[in-house]
């Protein structure tokens, strides 16, 4: 009898020495701060691209502009307790990268002008809440709140004690004035950073107290010329570009490819390209080199007309159906599941080979198009093929189009080994450039071997298919 009026005593002791939990106020955070974006004028207010870009941009760079990297939020309470409520765009995971990193958040404490690393708040699904931090001295501090890296905020309240006070902050540090904006690829994003405050240019923004824009695009750092212009309207201190790991194509050659493209893709008269953005192919084909033999480019005209050319050079006696399956998939991959058809692009196939397909005709420019057989004025668009043969190119069967006639004359009669050039390919300015790079990227000493020996082995393939 004496222990169970003991443990009682002990029972009804507890309560009145053991402090009791607080109820959680919940501000939303769009009442506070946003660090880190370049553009207000958002179409929701945790991303990073203007929505004038909705319709511009590519597609792939529009929906990682909606994740929420280098965003946070800023704020200063007296809470004991600081608690969070978020809901992200999506609910994915990668297999290479933290949880918390990709769709979490981190809090940053302000000590003696210093940013302390307090905790993180893990997510538990598409929408979350946590306590990130509680039993703390009950007194004001400065906080900084980063976003999600890998994926977007789109609703985000901060929750202190039902007591407590939760205000804008009153120092303005990380310095807003005059930022660094930081463009590039997916290092830049925050790829693999185990949680948010990880990212580097969150730890450089920290370090120099100085606010950092984060427009980093994972797999998408292409030097959109729409970004360009978005990172040209920030009045900034420091422009970091590190874009490098997605751009493996010399920017030398798009003006010599703009040139190339006019002149031998069949457009509308009056239009011509004006500029170009390299895509990157899921359809490269392996050789013994290791050597691309397909380049697809976005190309828009003088009218703000966009369309896909997707060029190849293979050897192949199914020429014609790999230049048709090929130009089908990139024509298809524009749009994933569930999107509009509205967005899909006109797709050419454009085929450049040194050799022989069409047996039956001297012509060697052959252009296809989808038409229909009784009535030839009615054509279905969308995928448009060129099949041109190098061994039958004769320039006089084109004599008013010189810049064709150039173009074809420099594939036909330029080699590793040229050391003479006519003149009249020399005049050409396109030309004259196309000959500096050819002279670049001359083989070195072991490589004409390498080269022998590809075509020993492309003959061999040929012969095994010619048996089958």
């Amino acid at each position: 009898m004496m222990k169970i009026k003991f443990i009682a005593c002990i029972c009804a002791f507890i309560p009145s020495v053991m402090p009791a939990k607080s109820q959680q106020a919940y501000s939303d955070a769009s009442l506070f701060p946003v660090l880190g974006k370049a553009a207000q004028n958002t179409e929701t207010r945790y991303e990073r691209l203007p929505d004038t870009l909705k319709h511009r941009l590519r597609k792939d760079v529009w929906g990682l502009g909606k994740n929420s990297a280098g965003l946070a939020v800023r704020f200063r309470t007296n809470s004991a307790s600081v608690a969070a409520k978020w809901e992200t765009s999506r609910d994915g995971s990668m297999n290479h990268m933290t949880a918390t990193g990709s769709r979490g958040l981190d809090l940053y404490c302000l000590e003696d002008n210093r940013w302390t690393f307090v905790n993180s708040a893990r997510p538990t699904g598409k929408a979350s809440q946590t306590v990130i931090i509680a039993n703390m001295t009950p007194e004001e501090r400065e906080y900084m709140l980063y976003l999600s890296l890998y994926d977007g905020v789109v609703a985000l309240e901060i929750g202190v004690d039902s007591s407590a006070r939760i205000d804008q902050p009153k120092v303005n540090l990380p310095v807003r004035d005059k930022p660094a904006v930081c463009y590039g690829s997916s290092i830049l994003q925050g790829g693999c950073a185990s949680r948010p405050g990880m990212a580097h240019t969150n730890i450089l923004s920290r370090r120099f107290n100085r606010e950092f824009i984060n427009l980093g695009f994972s797999g998408n750092a292409r030097l959109d010329y729409e970004i360009a212009e978005v990172m040209a309207g920030v009045d900034a201190s420091l422009y970091i570009l590190d874009f490098v790991p997605n751009t493996s194509v010399d920017r030398r050659t798009s003006p010599l490819l703009i040139s190339f493209l006019n002149a031998l893709m069949p457009l509308d008269p009056g239009r011509f390209i004006e500029r170009i953005e390299y895509l990157s192919s899921g359809q490269v084909p392996e050789s013994p080199l290791g050597k691309n033999s397909i380049v697809d480019v976005r190309c828009i005209d003088n009218h703000g007309r966009q369309f896909i050319v997707e060029m190849q050079m293979y050897w192949s006696d199914l020429f014609k159906s790999r230049l048709v399956f090929n130009a089908s998939k990139a024509y298809v991959r524009q749009i994933g599941r569930g999107k509009s058809y509205h967005l899909l692009q006109p797709v050419y196939g454009l085929g450049i080979i040194n050799d022989t397909f069409d047996h039956a005709t001297d012509e060697f420019y052959h252009h296809y198009r989808t038409i229909n057989r009784d009535n030839t004025d009615e054509v279905i668009e969308g995928l448009e093929f060129v099949a041109i043969e190098l061994p039958k190119f004769k320039p006089s069967k084109w004599k008013d189009r010189r810049m064709a006639v150039l173009w074809l004359r420099f594939l036909n009669e330029i080699e590793d080994r040229t050391q003479d050039v006519s003149a009249d390919l020399e005049s050409s300015p396109e030309i004259r450039e196309a000959l500096d790079l050819c002279k670049e990227g001359a083989f070195t000493e072991g490589e004409p071997d390498a080269y022998d020996r590809y075509w020993d082995y492309v003959r061999t393939e040929r012969g095994v298919k010619d048996h089958e």
